[in-house]
């Protein structure tokens, strides 16, 4: 099961870097932004879930935060981000360009 994750995650990665430079350096319809919104929220949903597979095999709450806080400060930052684009409309990262 933790092999299959893991595979998962990597194929997610490489999905999610995919999405990004499509979404910065091409112009795209409509459609095809909302898909990829859609798709990450799928990738997002990948990493609540290894996030919380890790979470249940720690031994406290102390011990996870201990080994895996930086993954749940990103897991945070990320959904931040990921509800500006759903609830504001604008584009991941956009502004800086």
């Amino acid at each position: 099961m933790d092999k299959g994750l893991d595979g998962l995650l990597v194929v997610s990665i490489m999905v999610g870097i995919i999405l990004i430079v499509t979404e910065l350096f091409f112009a795209l319809s409509p459609a095809a932004l909302l898909l990829i919104h859609r798709v990450d929220a799928l990738l997002l949903g990948v990493f609540f879930v290894d996030s919380s597979r890790t979470f249940f095999k720690s031994q406290s709450l102390h011990q996870y935060l201990r080994h895996h806080w930086l993954d749940l400060v990103l897991l945070v930052v990320i959904i931040i981000s990921f509800s500006a684009v759903l609830f504001t409309g604008i584009g991941r990262m956009r502004w800086l360009v």
